[in-house]
């Protein structure tokens, strides 16, 4: 009999860019393991590629220091983390719904990423630079969602200042709360109940939604789904070299503009 000749697909190789971008994210995901499991005090750079499976000569590729890998690691993990609360709130129509959903989702992600705590508190010290960043990209985009929510009229007309101040009373309730209550699992339904309690008669002036139980199933729906996107870095350049090439002509640029200054 002759032999069946059987035909394997064909799998495209990946490209140098490719290959870099997954050892660059495993580096990323390696360091937020290991941050949160040791602090960034015990971070090694050795534990971080043994935890990517990498050699410890590839870091370096991507990253000056160990420093450099933790300036980036918390702004990363916030712009993934407002993703999946983006995400998990889209379906509310009003408000409160929405801010529930924030809220659950908010919960539903430090249950996907238990290291993301650990990370953001112990970063004012060991990385102020990220805590700063991520400091202001939650808060502006808190702000904003503020600011729509007065124009259309659900919440109580406050002042530019105040609603700042609301914004950030808000985020610390988020972080406080989470403190108590992440490590528990699934945030308890009281917790919700009693910051809701707390948003909808401080900044609307009425009592929560009835629909809430329609709110909480739909969340958690959501939560049992897998994340969207992996974690990644923030700064598109594939290593600290490029990075470092890039300033140096930014830098000559702007002395030949200087150069050419007319005098007053």
């Amino acid at each position: 009999m002759g032999s069946i000749d059987v035909k394997r697909p064909h799998r495209a190789k990946k490209t140098r860019a490719q290959k870099s971008e997954e050892a660059r994210a495993a580096l990323f995901q390696a360091a937020a393991e290991i941050v949160g499991e040791y602090g960034y005090a015990d971070a090694s750079i050795t534990r971080i590629t043994q935890r990517a499976n990498l050699a410890q000569g590839t870091f370096y590729n991507y990253f000056a220091s160990r420093q450099d890998i933790f300036d980036e690691l918390l702004p990363a993990l916030g712009a993934q983390m407002m993703e999946h609360i983006r995400h998990r709130a889209v379906g509310g129509k009003t408000f409160l719904e929405r801010e529930e959903l924030a809220f659950r989702g908010f919960f539903g992600y430090l249950k996907k990423a238990p290291y993301f705590l650990r990370i953001l508190n112990e970063a004012e010290m060991a990385a102020p630079r990220a805590f700063r960043q991520h400091l202001a990209n939650i808060s502006a985009g808190y702000l904003r969602f503020l600011q729509r929510a007065r124009e259309q009229q659900q919440i109580a007309d406050v002042t530019d200042e105040e609603i700042e101040a609301v914004g950030y009373i808000l985020i610390a309730a988020r972080g406080y709360l989470a403190l108590r209550y992440a490590k528990s699992g699934d945030v308890p339904e009281h917790v919700i109940r009693a910051y809701m309690r707390l948003v909808s008669s401080g900044l609307c002036g009425q009592p929560p939604p009835r629909g809430a139980h329609r709110v909480a199933a739909r969340a958690r729906a959501d939560d049992d789904k897998p994340s969207r996107k992996p974690l990644r870095a923030r700064r598109p350049l594939a290593n600290h070299r490029d990075r470092a090439a890039t300033d140096v002509t930014s830098k000559a640029r702007a002395v030949g503009s200087a150069g050419r200054r007319r005098p007053p």
